[in-house]
């Protein structure tokens, strides 16, 4: 059936797209298998390739929606497995305090516990605007759970509490940031702003809603900076960012593609291409033209589906309209 046959395709994996470029340039019979050394100079070739095409510019598949905690008097937040409280998108989950809690207390009241598990990274708004993040070390039941780090302030009824598992990697960029108000769920746009412009704002840690946002990519972990600096009746709502990851390397012939079906055909010509300088050496030079002209064929075609269904608005420039 059609839905069997994609799910097959969906599940080839880099081995059989090495397999395919390599029998367009008649380098291997259909019967034939790659050796392991020939697999891993051809992922190599694969994924410079790929980084070559990050270049071309808007990826749909690879965008995130990314949830960023804000936090009282903090204008600086890390993107990284290990940095700040950074979120993915549907991946965490929000509670709000049973019982009220004190300072020194461990063992919090949650109107529930049901998407809580040992070690997940756990928050508790305070009475005083701020967080307190720590880890779930224990749950006792349904609406009873047991944290590492003691609270530094009291908590009362209904404070948020927030949980989730994992930081976010880092991002290749941000495309768009919103602050969402967790009351309404409603969102205003942060104005994306360049290095020089947020170096250029005077008074860096006035308090205000946060309307400016600056990312920083760095090498091995990514900084965003906001301003004005979250005041402490803000601090429940959460900074929205649609942020572009690269594409994955591929380290063995088994991994799977990163790429959604209707690029296959790309990469794999794209890959018979920068094989030719390998493997192609019997390859005439009127094949070798062919092989180009329909790589750059399908990659046209892969991109042209890589582009969101929006309104383009133009107009002419006032100079020309005296």
């Amino acid at each position: 059936p059609p839905l069997l046959c994609y799910r097959r395709q969906r599940q080839m994996c880099i081995r059989d797209r090495i397999k395919e470029a390599l029998e367009i340039l008649n380098a291997y019979d259909p019967v034939s298998t790659p050796s392991a050394d020939e697999i891993f100079s051809c992922s190599r070739t694969l994924n410079m390739m790929l980084r070559a095409y990050q270049s071309q510019g808007l990826h749909l598949w690879k965008l995130e929606e990314v949830h960023m905690f804000l936090q009282t008097d903090k204008t600086r937040y890390i993107l990284s497995p290990t940095g700040d409280s950074a979120v993915l998108a549907n991946t965490w989950f929000a509670t709000a305090v049973k019982v009220a809690a004190v300072a020194t207390d461990t063992t919090i009241d949650v109107d529930s516990t049901a998407n809580m598990t040992v070690g997940d990274k756990i928050g508790i708004r305070m009475d005083s605007g701020t967080w307190h993040w720590s880890t779930v070390s224990s749950i006792t039941d349904s609406d009873t759970v047991v944290i590492a780090d003691a609270l530094t302030d009291d908590a009362a009824i209904d404070n948020i509490v927030r949980s989730y598992t994992n930081n976010i990697q880092r991002p290749l960029k941000i495309r768009n940031a919103y602050l969402r108000k967790y009351s309404s769920n409603s969102d205003s746009q942060l104005h994306m702003v360049s290095r020089e412009e947020y170096h250029a704002i005077g008074i860096k840690n006035q308090e205000g809603t946060p309307n400016q946002i600056y990312f920083d990519p760095r090498l091995d972990t990514a900084e965003v900076r906001i301003s004005p600096e979250p005041s402490s009746t803000n601090t429940e709502d959460y900074i929205v960012l649609i942020c572009e990851y690269p594409f994955e390397d591929f380290d063995t012939g088994a991994n799977t593609p990163d790429f959604p079906p209707e690029w296959y055909e790309a990469v794999v010509w794209g890959l018979a291409v920068r094989l030719m300088y390998k493997y192609g050496a019997t390859v005439t030079q009127d094949r070798r033209h062919e092989i180009m002209a329909i790589s750059r064929n399908m990659l046209e075609e892969a991109l042209s589906m890589d582009n969101e269904n929006t309104s383009l608005f133009m107009q002419p420039h006032r100079r020309y309209l005296r």
